[in-house]
């Protein structure tokens, strides 16, 4: 039997025990947490925000999709590298596009290099076709790096 962390999410005030389900919910693929877990994109503690993004990804709540990539430019950069990775986790054509226009367009180093970790990896995984062409030489390096990291 699942145990639902839903109201734990909703109505906890307990920092520590609201991220500890939503990691549950998560691991055991709880989606009747998903709108609990939804109701924290829009907190002021971006920690926990970042693990409700997290989180999101995990139970691929695809259609919480368009939301994040509204909210991604204004994130700081925990909660930006938490969106890349749930739209990894999406796979879908816009989420991929998001992802490889990030890439290519990223300048902040941590960003970066997690967005071509995920790239790399949907690659490897044949769930993505993309052959970059017009990368700068220094972006193709990056790439690279992971692409044959194991």
């Amino acid at each position: 039997m699942k145990s639902n962390f839903a109201n734990w999410i909703r109505y906890s005030r307990n920092k520590t025990v609201v991220i500890c389900c939503m990691k549950l919910a998560a691991h055991e693929h709880s989606v009747e947490a998903i709108d609990s877990i939804e109701g924290l994109l829009n907190v002021n503690d971006h920690a926990l925000r970042s693990h409700a993004i997290n989180a999101l990804g995990h139970l691929k709540a695809v259609h919480t999709q368009d939301a994040l990539i509204k909210m991604y430019p204004n994130q700081p950069v925990d909660c930006q590298c938490e969106i890349l990775f749930s739209l990894g986790m999406f796979r879908t054509v816009r989420a991929m596009e998001f992802l490889t226009d990030q890439f290519q367009s990223a300048f902040d180093f941590e960003i970066e290099n997690h967005v071509a970790a995920i790239l790399a990896r949907l690659m490897r995984n044949d769930q993505l076709k993309w052959s970059p062409s017009q990368l700068l030489p220094r972006k193709q390096r990056i790439l690279n790096y992971y692409l044959h990291e194991q």
